[in-house]
C-alpha cells in the first residue's frame, strides 16, 4: 500500500508532461497482483484445505512480476531512445522504476505467504 501511495505522491509531485501509457500497463500488473494476494490471504483461514489455491496465487504474482520487469525494461528503453528533454526522462524513468518496485514488493509478500505455508506443513 505504501508503494501505491508512493507513486501516485510522485506522479503530482513530478508533473511529468505526459503519462506513458506504460504506466497504466504496470499498474494493471500491480492491481492483478494484488487480486492474488487478496486470494492467497483470504485461503490462508484454512492452509491445509486451500494449500494449492493459495500456490496457484503465489506464483501467478511471480508471473505478473516477471512482466512487470520485461514492461519496466521496454519502457525504460523507450524513454531513452524518444525523450529528448532531460528533465522529462529523470522524472519518467524514476515513476518507471517505483513502479516496478511495488510489483517486486507484492512478490515478496507472496514469498511470506509461502513460507507461513511451510511452517504450518
Amino acid at each position: 500500500m505504501d508503494s501505491i501511495n508512493g507513486i501516485s505522491r510522485r506522479m503530482c509531485l513530478y508533473r511529468p508532461k505526459q503519462v506513458l501509457p506504460v504506466y497504466s500497463d504496470m499498474a494493471e500488473l500491480i492491481y492483478q497482483s494484488a487480486k492474488e494476494i487478496e486470494t492467497a490471504i483470504h485461503c490462508l483461514k484454512d492452509p491445509v484445505k486451500f494449500k494449492d489455491k493459495i500456490t496457484k496465487a503465489c506464483e501467478n504474482v511471480t508471473e505478473i512480476e516477471h512482466k512487470a520487469d520485461e514492461l519496466y525494461f521496454v519502457g525504460v528503453s523507450q524513454l531513452f531512445d524518444k525523450e529528448e528533454n532531460t528533465k522529462e526522462l529523470l522524472k519518467n524513468n524514476k515513476i518507471l522504476e517505483i513502479l516496478e518496485r511495488c510489483v517486486d514488493e507484492e512478490e515478496d509478500v507472496t514469498d511470506t505467504i509461502k513460507s507461513i505455508l511451510i511452517k504450518l506443513a
